[in-house]
């Protein structure tokens, strides 16, 4: 068949299938959008992996002057964009790991734009991001103008592109989420309406932080103001990379048991202009301090220095406890690793040495403080084990009562001078048993090697004076059974010194060592329990003595060593009858004791002269107690009943505590 006839069959099958079809056009038509559609579909599907040789082109377009850029593979689709794997960025000429990458990068790209590709860029999507630093060396050592006229690249440019990250890790900080707005222009990155959130959403305890962030790679300056709800440890890895490693130790004190506390931070950041400046202010819930619980706390903290971080300054510190409030101010020079404070505490004072460092367990501190209680204290502590020693503290204190191993002190005030060695507490006054006290207190920690001062083991040495306390209350206060007892009333004073060790807060006896001078006066001196065995024994074998049992006065001297308690010259004194000797009363409770009972008063001339006259017949009262206090055996030394031996026991020389 020659053409002709082949053209004549074509154009009579057309006119056939045109009178049967009429609509071929829009056929025709319809189907053109079937394909198109379809393969904008598959367009849209399917990410086309990218050639090497393009994948390089994009990497030197990514690149500057002072940056590498590297790239595994790069993908395009209409759905996804331009996609990236394994992200890397790299400092030039300077070995180093790499300081930015991310497993994938999205980015949406407006592919009809004439404009640069980074410039194409509308938004961008980071999964798994990591930031290793921003305190990297440059490796351009030009100021900006150098930069500017020799017009050298050291970013791309962008403007407000919008950045959605998933799953990161900043400064070693796993990061939920974060949105921004990046812009880029010369040497400088700005991040604005930054979202962070560090914990998974709706968690009970959410840490998130908004703010603006602002850095030059060029001359290394970090700007960044901020606020939310973070830990502080959250923070701790930006702060090392920072150089502020002693902020840190200082920050690790603070614990948040339960909810994060409310942060805002400014920082202004640059070694090379010798700008060092971070503003951070912390309120907070419950939060432990040293140790410390606190019901709420609020503090200023600011970090400085001049070519370095040299100073932490805390001020408008609140921490508010149960029974009080502490507040005041902490200054801590990082270059000597010293911490200086001024604190008014109305918390107790075990609790507020402990806050500040000066101990380290408040349960140790030896004194039960009733409250109110009121310290004002400043000073310096050494705040790690090559400044241990350096402690100086000196305050005053004032409080409504005050148990010392049994002793209650109320309304008490003193100064507080406190150095390495020794712990003084000068000037005290206070009333014990409705009495006046004056005394000073010296304590001396014990020296742990390589922990400094502990008050596991403390040493304590007392001078007092005491008038006109309450015989009553002091019986009251070391004997039980007080419904047994009947009033002895009278006045007792006393002056002298004890020294003895604690440990935790119990005494060790057998370290005390001591001196006083003892008197009571207007007494029932026979109705003190330790008497009694003495009125029923003189009231068995001298029928009617008794009744002229009226001696109201007591004066003895005392010393204190070896276990006891040793008491000579004792005088109780009264118009008929009066009573000399001497004895030991031991640590364990046990008590040997001579007496001799004298016709008449031994402060007057007329007693003091029947005392001689009748010393033969005096023998015959020369009586001996010995046994538990509370048990005592009387008896009179001339009939042989005395003399008792006291064992190591009863004297507490085998562990008495």
């Amino acid at each position: 068949m020659d053409k002709q006839h082949l053209r004549r069959h074509i154009l009579v099958g057309y006119k056939l299938y045109k009178k049967k079809f009429p609509h071929i056009k829009l056929t025709i038509v319809a189907l053109f959008a079937v394909v198109l559609i379809c393969a904008l579909f598959l367009l849209r599907i399917i990410a086309k992996e990218l050639p090497r040789g393009w994948v390089d082109k994009i990497e030197k377009e990514l690149s500057t002057d002072a940056f590498s850029v590297e790239l595994d593979g790069v993908s395009i689709s209409l759905k996804n964009g331009l996609c990236i794997n394994d992200v890397a960025v790299y400092p030039k000429r300077i070995p180093h790991r790499p300081i930015v990458s991310a497993r994938q990068v999205r980015m949406d790209i407006d592919f009809f734009s004439t404009k640069p590709l980074v410039s194409k860029l509308q938004s961008v999507q980071i999964d798994s991001f990591e930031l290793i630093s921003v305190s990297h060396k440059s490796s351009l050592s030009k100021d900006k103008e150098s930069v500017k006229n020799e017009g050298i690249k050291i970013l791309p440019v962008l403007k407000n592109v919008s950045l959605q990250c998933r799953r990161a890790r900043i400064f070693e900080t796993n990061v939920f989420d974060i949105e921004a707005y990046v812009s880029m222009h010369d040497t400088t990155i700005s991040c604005n309406d930054i979202a962070l959130k560090l914990t998974k959403p709706n968690q009970i305890d959410e840490q998130q932080l908004t703010g603006n962030l602002k850095y030059d790679l060029l001359i290394n300056r970090l700007d960044f103001s901020g606020d939310g709800k973070l830990k502080t440890e959250t923070l701790y890895p930006l702060f090392e990379d920072l150089g502020l490693k002693g902020l840190n130790r200082e920050l690790e004190k603070i614990e948040f048991p339960s909810m994060s506390p409310n942060v805002s931070a400014n920082i202004k950041y640059s070694p090379n202009e010798s700008i060092y400046n971070l503003d951070l202010n912390v309120d907070s819930g419950h939060v432990k301090y040293n140790g410390v619980d606190f019901v709420s706390l609020v503090m200023y903290l600011k970090a400085h220095g001049k070519g370095g971080w040299s100073n932490v300054d805390i001020n408008s510190l609140v921490g508010r406890r149960p029974e009080g409030m502490l507040s005041g101010s902490l200054y801590i020079n990082l270059d000597t690793d010293v911490l200086n404070f001024d604190v008014i505490s109305k918390i107790r004072p075990g609790h507020m040495l402990t806050a500040v460092g000066v101990i380290k367990n408040e349960e140790l501190f030896p004194l039960d403080v009733e409250l109110p209680c009121q310290m004002s204290a400043s000073g310096s502590v050494g705040i790690s084990r090559s400044t241990s020693e350096a402690l100086n503290i000196e305050g005053n204190f004032t409080a409504r009562s005050i148990n010392f191993n049994g002793l209650m002190f109320e309304d008490a005030s003193g100064k507080v001078d406190m150095d390495y060695e020794s712990w003084n507490v000068k000037g005290i006054e206070a009333t014990l048993y409705n009495g006046g006290v004056k005394g000073d207190i010296c304590v001396t920690p014990e020296y742990v090697p390589d922990k400094g001062l502990s008050l596991e083991k403390v040493n304590f040495a007392v001078n007092f004076d005491c008038n006109n306390a309450s015989v009553d209350s002091f019986i009251n206060a070391f004997t039980s059974e007080k419904a047994e007892k009947e009033a002895v009333s009278g006045v007792a004073n006393f002056n002298g010194y004890l020294n003895f060790d604690i440990a935790g807060k119990k005494d060790d006896l057998r370290t005390m060592v001591g001196a006083a001078t003892i008197s009571i006066e207007d007494a029932m001196i026979y109705r003190i329990p330790i008497f009694a065995g003495f009125t029923d024994f003189m009231a068995r074998n001298v029928p009617g003595l008794d009744f002229i049992l009226t001696q109201s006065s007591l004066k003895s001297e005392l010393t204190i060593k070896d276990y006891g308690v040793h008491f000579k010259n004792l005088l109780i004194d009264g118009p008929a009858i009066s009573v000399t000797g001497y004895g030991d009363l031991w640590f364990t409770g046990h008590l040997d004791a001579f007496v001799r009972v004298n016709l008449l008063s031994q402060e007057t001339w007329v007693g003091k002269g029947l005392h001689y006259i009748l010393f033969p017949i005096s023998k015959m009262f020369e009586l001996q107690a010995y046994g538990p206090i509370n048990e005592l055996t009387w008896t009179t030394r001339t009939l042989g009943l005395g003399d008792k031996e006291t064992t190591p026991e009863q004297r507490g020389e085998t562990g008495a505590k």
